[in-house]
């Protein structure tokens, strides 16, 4: 028996050592998975993240009772989900925190850009002013207690108020506050001299930028306000040069119901372009604005089957990162569901999710006051049902009742989040083979 991965240190601690008890009453752990390889077997634990390598059947039988102590196995009539409730409440009230670290800032909510598919399509067009980045960087000052933060630049499209990131970041230095930031945006607006102001003033880390499909797609679909030149070229270019100075790109390719072809196409010609950048990842993503009708039932599937395969296509040509936090029990759903973050609105409204500016807020950076109770429904999780209490998985999944994008798994959608899962389990073992 050999570990390729080790259990996450506190939830092992939380459950403790496993007491043995009779062999007839014992079974696996609904939220394991065993895989066949080459070499043997992969067994993985996705309560608690740990995973185990054996050569044969002899192997597994030798390691059961490690395998018990650490709940890869557990007595027959244990409830599972259960367990993994508990656990999960133990974690967050143990890794509650009073500092607000993580601030998503919208300094605009208008683009330069008009995808027919943006949620934010009819919202009013608003900048923040100076006046509410001053206000924002003296709430920051009293909620952060001076430890490091996180500034997620959102928008709109952010760059188009980069006066306002400057200001902030300025302020934020001049305050002594340490800071670093992601961002999501379209990539066109960067130029070399911006590239450089978000690297050494910024200290951009991070950023999500979506690409649609190859060159002629992809200029229809953002339909670029007063552009000039090839839009596509120079976003792919502008990827170049942030990964050049070592800023992480992930690139987002959105699947709709027809362009599956298209974006088959584009990852080789990321591959082409990219396949050796060290700080740029890719991966794929539905969009179902025309599929939640029940009448497109047919279509819908038709996008999961396509997006499983085309995330398959993006992890064979090694575009694709996997990410093993995924693979162990998930204690919040996102930034939404966590005490430590708050999203301000260019408005200075405090909100929880970017879908949600102008509704569902929490308070203001004007008044040292939040809503406990519009706070407390953030983190209502969406129950379980049928279709999840027999997926392996589910300790790894978390949804928020009030998400906007959150709903019960169909078949289909199981299916190709199996694949998925899978596929990041094989990736660790692969990586821990190639560590010899």
């Amino acid at each position: 028996m050999e570990i390729i991965s080790s259990a996450d240190k506190l939830l092992i601690q939380l459950l403790g050592k496993q007491k043995k008890i009779s062999d007839s009453a014992v079974r696996p752990l609904k939220w394991t998975l065993k895989l066949s390889v080459d070499e043997g077997f992969i067994i993985h634990n996705f309560l608690t993240g740990e995973c185990l390598f054996f050569e044969n059947e002899t192997d597994i039988t030798a390691g059961s009772e490690y395998m018990y102590s650490r709940y890869f196995f557990v007595p027959e009539d244990n409830d599972d989900i259960k367990l993994a409730e508990e656990l999960r409440l133990a974690v967050r009230l143990i890794d509650r925190k009073k500092e607000i670290t993580s601030y998503k800032i919208l300094t605009t909510t208008d683009c330069n850009a008009r995808c027919f598919y943006c949620y934010e399509a009819g919202m009013k067009r608003e900048n923040m002013s100076t006046d509410t980045a001053d206000a924002l960087v003296d709430y920051i000052r009293k909620k952060s207690c001076g430890k490091k933060i996180t500034l997620s630049w959102f928008g709109g499209e952010p760059l188009l108020n980069k006066r306002v990131i400057d200001h902030i970041c300025s302020e934020l230095r001049k305050s002594g506050i340490e800071y670093t930031s992601v961002m999501t945006s379209n990539g066109y607006l960067f130029t070399p001299e911006t590239i450089k102001i978000a690297k050494e003033k910024w200290n951009l880390k991070n950023i999500q930028i979506t690409l649609d499909g190859t060159r002629d797609v992809y200029n229809r679909i953002k339909a670029y306000i007063d552009a000039v030149d090839d839009p596509f070229e120079r976003v792919m270019e502008n990827i170049k040069m942030l990964t050049d100075h070592k800023i992480r790109v992930n690139i987002r390719l959105n699947m709709n119901p027809d362009n599956y072809e298209d974006l088959l196409s584009l990852a080789d010609e990321l591959s082409k372009r990219f396949k050796e950048k060290e700080y740029l990842s890719v991966y794929a993503s539905g969009l179902f604005q025309d599929t939640h009708d029940e009448t497109d039932d047919k279509k819908r599937k038709d996008v999961f089957i396509k997006l499983g395969y085309l995330s398959g296509y993006l992890h064979d040509i090694g575009l694709s990162k996997s990410d093993k936090k995924s693979l162990k029990l998930r204690v919040r759903s996102c930034m939404a569901d966590g005490d430590s973050h708050r999203g301000i609105s260019p408005a200075g409204k405090l909100m929880k999710c970017e879908h949600h500016i102008f509704d569902k807020l929490t308070g203001d950076i004007f008044e040292d006051h939040e809503d406990a109770n519009a706070l407390e429904k953030w983190k209502t999780k969406l129950p379980y049902d049928d279709i999840c209490k027999d997926c392996f998985a589910l300790p790894a999944c978390y949804k928020l009742f009030n998400c906007p994008v959150s709903h019960i798994c169909t078949e289909d959608e199981k299916k190709q989040y199996k694949v998925s899962m899978i596929d990041k389990v094989k990736d660790q073992y692969k990586k821990f083979r190639e560590s010899f």
